[in-house]
């Protein structure tokens, strides 16, 4: 080898966590289906083989990727993640995604005492529904954005209003969004993101798509 194990050094810190298609809440019950939408973060590794309209199948292990980052510092490193799952998009299978990140949110894995108790101590904390303002905005938009074109086909505009009912409904976004995409017949499994970015032109169409079959 041209490296000898002398002239090895550290350098930074790398931090790795392990995306499933699992469902935290229900005991990380693996779940399977079509991924209608998959766009990986930049400025972290992501390890995976994953594309819009992958098939996840329920004959094999869970996991579906690799998030990897790095940094000078731990704590750097854990900023990068945390960053780089926001940005994730994972829709249209339910995913540990959201879990993943309150793990690394958590204080006492930020102060580096996490252990292997980490999950079972803390479960309540980990798997409590994360409400954000930016959520909610992105759902806004993303219901103007349907009713624009909605107005601009001659399509009814009130119907994106009617179909977003069920945001009031349930406790979970995933789930929220995940039984609209049922209805849709889009995907058989569904799950939006709980966190990153979530493409406004594709839930619009499964909105516009939704209101139309309504009114069929």
């Amino acid at each position: 080898m041209p490296v000898k194990q002398q002239d090895i050094r550290f350098a930074g810190h790398a931090i790795e966590v392990r995306l499933c298609s699992e469902d935290a809440a229900q005991d990380f019950m693996p779940q399977s289906g079509r991924m209608a939408r998959w766009q990986a973060p930049d400025g972290i590794r992501v390890e995976h083989a994953l594309q819009s309209g992958s098939e996840i199948p329920p004959f094999y292990d869970s996991m579906i990727a690799k998030v990897i980052s790095h940094g000078a510092t731990r704590e750097e490193a854990r900023g990068r993640l945390i960053v780089g799952l926001e940005q994730l998009t994972a829709f249209g299978v339910t995913t540990n995604q959201a879990f993943l990140m309150s793990c690394l949110r958590h204080p006492g894995f930020a102060r580096g005492e996490a252990t292997t108790a980490f999950i079972g101590a803390h479960r309540d904390e980990l798997l409590a529904p994360r409400r954000t303002r930016r959520s909610a905005r992105r759902w806004q938009a993303c219901c103007s954005t349907s009713q624009i074109r909605a107005r601009r086909h001659g399509g009814a505009a009130g119907a994106c209003r009617q179909r977003f009912r069920f945001l009031r409904k349930s406790r979970s976004p995933a789930r929220r969004a995940n039984s609209k995409l049922r209805e849709s017949g889009m995907v058989g499994t569904p799950s939006p993101p709980t966190a990153g970015r979530t493409s406004s032109k594709l839930i619009s169409s499964i909105l516009t798509r939704s209101a139309s079959v309504t009114t069929a």
